[in-house]
C-alpha cells in the first residue's frame, strides 16, 4: 500500500518539471471530463430502457415520454402513485440515479441540503430576480439569488 498523503498532495503532484498550476488545471479538466463521461453513460442507460419499452417519439436525438407518462412517472418517482405498468425498471434506474446524484452532492456541500432543499418537495421552480441595484461593485459576501426565496408563480 503506497504511504498516505495530505489531500492538498493531490494537487500539487504533477509530471517532473509540470508547472503546478498546470498541474492542478489538467487534474480539474481530467475529473470534468470524467463526470462528463459518467452522466453521458447516465443518458444513454436511461435511452436505452426507453427505446426497449417502446418509446419512439425523439427530440434532438433522445427519446421523449408523452405528457401523461412523463406524469406517471415523476408522480411513482415522488411516491404519490403506482408505477406505469411496464415501466418499473424505468422508474427503478430513476431512483437509482437520483439517489446517486444526492449523495454525490451532499457529499461534496453536506451543508447544501439545509441552505437549497429545505421541504421534501423541494423541485427547481421559478426564482424571484434580484433587486436591481446601481452600478459598481457587489457586496462581497451578499446572498446569491438562487438562495433567495422562490417565487409562488410555479
Amino acid at each position: 500500500m503506497p504511504p498516505s498523503r495530505p489531500p492538498a498532495a493531490d494537487l500539487i503532484l504533477g509530471i517532473p518539471g509540470e508547472n503546478p498550476g498546470e498541474a492542478a488545471l489538467r487534474k480539474y479538466a481530467g475529473a470534468r471530463n470524467k463526470s462528463g463521461l459518467e452522466t453521458r453513460r447516465w443518458v444513454e442507460e436511461g435511452d436505452q430502457l426507453l427505446k426497449a419499452k417502446g418509446i419512439t417519439a425523439r427530440v434532438a436525438g433522445r427519446p421523449v415520454v408523452s405528457p401523461k407518462l412523463g406524469d406517471q412517472l415523476l408522480t411513482a418517482l415522488h411516491g404519490e402513485g403506482p408505477a406505469p405498468a411496464g415501466f418499473e425498471d424505468v422508474l427503478r434506474d430513476l431512483k437509482t440515479k437520483m439517489a446517486q446524484e444526492t449523495a454525490d452532492m451532499l457529499a461534496a456541500d453536506p451543508s447544501f441540503s439545509k441552505r437549497m432543499l429545505p421541504g421534501p418537495d423541494y423541485f427547481p421552480r421559478m426564482w424571484k430576480l434580484p433587486k436591481k441595484t446601481p452600478g459598481g461593485r457587489p457586496q462581497v459576501g451578499s446572498k446569491p439569488f438562487f438562495f433567495k426565496q422562490r417565487s409562488d408563480l410555479s
